[in-house]
């Protein structure tokens, strides 16, 4: 659920990317299971289903549940701040960029392994988690006064 959120950007389209994969993968369990990962499966069905929802909507998901105006507790912390930033940034991002930078930092993953969740060669994950990196260190350098 966590990675959907980083992926989806919001909670709503993350529980529901979570249980589209979930639906996708009941009737080929046993083939999906036997032959390595589900896991990866899934997070690889969820990267698919928000890339499909972006390039119908071509537009990026705001981060409702990070943003301070709609927050409701009352309570804006510094961290709260922080997690406000962040969700700005990662919202400057290409939904590929932020699915490989969930994986690579939110899920610990290698390089070899979201080559493999991204159909995509090691060299191009590399290359996507640089970009985006620099993206989000000119975004923060920006922000600087």
């Amino acid at each position: 659920m966590r990675f959907a959120y980083i992926v989806t950007g919001n909670r709503h389209d993350a529980e529901d990317a979570v249980q589209d994969a979930l639906v996708g993968i009941y009737p080929r369990w046993r083939r999906v299971s036997s032959h390595g990962d589900p896991d990866a499966y899934i997070r690889r069905s969820i990267v698919n289903a928000n890339i499909t929802r972006w390039r119908r909507t071509r537009k990026t998901t705001p981060y409702p549940d990070l943003d301070p105006a709609t927050r409701t507790d009352g309570d804006a912390t510094d961290a709260f701040a922080d997690a406000a930033l962040l969700a700005e940034l990662l919202r400057g991002l290409q939904p590929r960029q932020r699915a490989i930078v969930a994986l690579r930092y939110l899920e610990d993953r290698s390089y070899a392994d979201i080559a493999t969740l991204c159909n995509c060669t090691d060299a191009a994950a590399r290359s996507v988690v640089r970009h985006a990196l620099n993206a989000l260190r000119d975004a923060v350098d920006k922000e600087q006064p």
